[in-house]
């Protein structure tokens, strides 16, 4: 759908961010960020854990979709400081992880966005952080794909176990981080 054409690329973006934390928490670099236009993007890493950056994609993707559905229904006063954050972050890495002209375009735009939300529209980038969190939750629970260029396959070769089943843990993993995100988000507070 054209109207979610901006959710799906901001939700590949943040799958590409999380290969690139791992790849610097875990003692790597960051070469290049890149978002292409049919929603399909590439992380370019040098160093780090093969292991950690490779499974940070899809899991990390889960881990932030869960975030801003977290912070936009139950920390209000903390969405216009996360959109800030967001936008700096999209907006540098524009610059710094340059991934190409579409990339370096959307990266910038969709980050002075972010940021036009956090200044002037709060409630506004509330209710787009409770949408887009549970657009990439979802967006990452059907992206699963075992295809020869995706990370499944990628970590399968390195991990010793098929595609198949790795797809299975880390959609158990997704699923059970959400529905544990849901479960306190609307439980009822004891007296």
């Amino acid at each position: 759908m054209k109207l979610l054409y901006p959710l799906t690329l901001l939700v590949t973006f943040l799958h590409e961010m999380s290969h690139a934390f791992a790849a610097l928490l875990s003692g790597g670099q960051v070469l290049s960020l890149q978002v292409n236009p049919d929603g399909g993007g590439l992380c370019t890493t040098q160093g780090g854990n093969p292991l950690l950056v490779t499974a940070a994609g899809y899991l990390g993707s889960v881990v932030f979709g869960n975030l801003l559905l977290r912070i936009g229904l139950r920390w209000a006063k903390l969405a216009p400081v996360v959109l800030m954050c967001l936008a700096l972050f999209m907006v540098t890495v524009s610059f710094v992880w340059y991934g190409g002209t579409f990339s370096f375009l959307f990266t910038l735009a969709f980050g002075l966005l972010l940021a036009l939300l956090a200044w002037k529209l709060p409630r506004v980038g509330r209710g787009f952080l409770v949408v887009a969190g549970i657009y990439s939750v979802l967006y990452v629970i059907r992206d699963f794909n075992v295809g020869p260029s995706s990370d499944l396959m990628a970590f399968s070769k390195m991990a010793l176990l098929p595609a198949g089943i790795w797809m299975y843990l880390w959609l158990i993993f997704a699923v059970m981080i959400t529905l544990a995100n849901v479960y306190f988000l609307f439980r009822r507070k004891r007296s």
